[in-house]
């Protein structure tokens, strides 16, 4: 497969958690994107819409918007929007039962560590019942998530809340970390055609 680079805009002035994890995954895409500012053309990104779209349903739930409306806005096609409509339902009323509050939804930061300027966007900042103050960090995945599943080992090596972590320190570190991960729906219509999908 041919992949083209086009162009975006100037090269990186600071570094995110996904650029970090692309330097460690392929210096060589790293440079491409990053630095040379190019993108792949037509590359799919479906995968990458539908956690966008997750996290968009959250954040229009803590300004007081319909959640649902954030997915019928942003799913990368109709089938992914009812997929998403259904599994935010069912996420919303799992955790009505459960006694956090959120404080802060998608909290951007910037901070300057002596390898250069780190940003990013935090999930959230949550409050349990006995009065903790933590992260919570929201994921989608298509990995089984069975305890013992390779799954839970990658997060425990993984930068990203290490990061934010940083970020709260000029506040406060906070006391618990929480992974909010939810596997993404893998059932598909089966009599569909490939126009109609």
């Amino acid at each position: 497969m041919t992949v083209h680079w086009i162009s975006t805009s100037s090269a990186i002035e600071s570094y995110t958690n996904t650029s970090l994890s692309t330097a460690r995954r392929c210096p060589r895409e790293f440079y491409l994107r990053y630095m040379m500012q190019l993108e792949r053309d037509g590359a799919d990104r479906e995968v990458l819409q539908v956690g966008q779209t997750w996290h968009k349903a959250f954040d229009f739930q803590h300004a007081g918007r319909d959640p649902y409306t954030a997915i019928a806005l942003h799913a990368p096609s109709l089938l992914w929007v009812e997929k998403l409509r259904r599994l935010y339902a069912a996420y919303h009323w799992y955790w009505s039962r459960q006694k956090i509050v959120q404080l802060e939804a998608e909290k951007k930061f910037e901070v300057q560590t002596n390898m250069g300027v780190f940003r990013g966007a935090i999930d959230g900042t949550v409050q349990l019942e006995d009065g903790r103050i933590g992260l919570i960090e929201r994921k989608t995945t298509s990995m089984d998530l069975a305890a013992e599943s390779d799954y839970w080992g990658k997060l425990r090596m993984d930068t990203q809340v290490g990061i934010y972590a940083l970020a709260l320190a000029q506040d406060r570190l906070p006391d618990f970390i929480l992974y909010d991960v939810v596997r993404k729906p893998t059932i598909s219509p089966k009599a569909i055609t490939k126009k109609d999908a």
